[in-house]
């Protein structure tokens, strides 16, 4: 569920300030467009496109619809089954709520 909001969280940003968004399920292909069209980074932002990148690359590789199915393509099992889900919650979190508070929309829920 975590990685799911955090890819409609880039696409939502994505179509506020562009009008657009890809077409792809990818975190990294999203961030990247994320950071380029609002010409943000730095601290604030810091290794939230190489956790998305990386994610992508080595829990799904290269296959974004392993999130929805742990055993995908003939028995090849999703990688992040094997994770500390603790880890990958706590990561998938600190993301969104980088995402919220860049939209201003922790201000919505005070």
């Amino acid at each position: 569920m975590g990685r799911q909001a955090i890819e409609v969280g880039f696409k939502y940003l994505l179509f506020k300030n562009t009008y657009h968004f890809p077409k792809t399920h990818d975190l990294g292909v999203l961030s990247r467009e994320f950071l380029s069209a609002y010409g943000v980074g730095g601290k604030y932002l810091e290794y939230v496109d190489d956790f998305c990148v990386l994610y992508c690359k080595y829990l799904e590789g290269g296959n974004p619809e392993y999130f929805r199915f742990p055993e995908y393509k003939s028995n090849s099992y999703f990688a992040g089954t094997c994770l500390d889900l603790k880890w990958l919650c706590r990561n998938f979190a600190l993301i969104l709520l980088k995402l919220i508070h860049f939209d201003r929309l922790d201000a919505v829920f005070k």
